[in-house]
């Protein structure tokens, strides 16, 4: 279809059309994150990483054909892991080179997707 259309979805509300839209596995904002993650933690953590990837994963199912807020892949490879990793109960210390603000918003922005994933789940 290449026509606009009104999309409401998970709080989000925009004109979309889907002849326009990327495939998720083709955008590059989505290959640089996947790859962010991996390289922090293929080594050190590879479980963690696979719950990370597993839930991106599930997120951007969940509000495509929306974006993240931010196009900062350093912030939302910050978020997700401080997101998860408080999840698992460890004390996260935050990257001093990422906007607090923005890490909070896009945390945020994390725990909203998960509640609509558990929400669809239901």
């Amino acid at each position: 279809m290449d026509d606009l259309f009104l999309v409401k979805k998970v709080g989000m509300e925009e004109q979309v059309n889907p002849s326009k839209l990327p495939f998720l596995e083709r955008d590059p904002f989505i290959e640089e994150l996947i790859e962010k993650l991996t390289r922090r933690w293929e080594h050190t953590n590879p479980s963690f990483l696979e719950q990370l990837l597993v839930t991106v994963q599930q997120h951007l199912f969940i509000m495509y054909p929306f974006r993240f807020p931010f196009e900062n892949t350093e912030l939302w490879s910050e978020a997700y892991s401080k997101w998860l990793s408080q999840m698992y109960g460890e004390i996260w210390r935050d990257n001093a080179d990422i906007n607090h603000e923005e890490l909070m918003e896009a945390t945020q922005f994390i725990e909203r997707m998960e509640q609509a994933q558990q929400n669809y789940l239901l």
